[in-house]
């Protein structure tokens, strides 16, 4: 699947959908173009402002903290249960399962191995979470458990994109560049999967009230 194939189609069908919703996969899109100019770290930033443009939403009438993490995995459940062309699957399994375990495996991307190096946990603590974790692993590619799979895939990028959004990494830097690359890669090939599944299933499916929403006109 191509950008400028999914970039036409968003256009062909944008007066069809609802302005919440446009606005929504008109963000993602325009931070996936900008993704194709930059180096692997802001190339990675973007992907990742993108795919957030796809699932981040106002709780009541609070900004600035979305409940992220549970917003993101709850997104993902809906993302696999509306991809009926098993698209994601396709993904994980045919185009990038070479790397895939690599990726899962890689303790610097594994949010507990930073608590362990924090002292917030033993090195044994962290050890066993970390085996367990690729038991599962193993477990779920070895059933092809899309789901369990693809919020793990999440979880470590998350812990990437931690890394470099709050400056704990140097920009073309040495570390995590094997992870970084591939991450970006994977992102750039689910964002456009993620704008496929959410286009099929409109106007059935609905994504919540946008996070800022556009203001037309303001008294500034």
């Amino acid at each position: 699947m191509e950008f400028e194939q999914v970039k036409k189609e968003f256009r062909a069908r944008k007066k069809e959908l609802d302005e919440n919703f446009r606005i929504r996969l008109h963000r993602a899109i325009s931070w996936m173009d900008q993704a194709r100019e930059e180096g692997a770290d802001l190339r990675f930033v973007t992907l990742w402002i993108a795919f957030n443009a796809f699932y981040a939403q106002r709780l009541g009438n609070q900004y600035g903290d979305s409940g992220d993490r549970a917003t993101l995995r709850d997104f993902l459940d809906k993302i696999c249960r509306l991809d009926k062309e098993h698209l994601i699957y396709d993904v994980l399994w045919k185009e990038y399962s070479g790397n895939l375990r690599a990726l899962l495996d890689c303790p610097w991307i594994f949010r507990e191995y930073w608590d362990y190096q924090a002292g917030r946990c033993t090195l044994a603590a962290f050890q066993e979470d970390f085996d367990k974790a690729k038991s599962k692993t193993k477990t779920d590619l070895e059933r092809g458990n899309t789901n369990s799979i693809l919020a793990t895939v999440f979880d470590r990028l998350y812990t990437l994109r931690n890394q470099i959004i709050h400056g704990g990494a140097t920009c073309n830097g040495k570390a995590n560049r094997k992870q970084l690359r591939f991450g970006a890669d994977l992102l750039a090939c689910l964002n456009l999967v993620i704008i496929k599944i959410m286009l099929d299933s409109y106007p059935q499916e609905q994504w919540g009230e946008l996070y800022y929403p556009y203001v037309k006109d303001n008294d500034f």
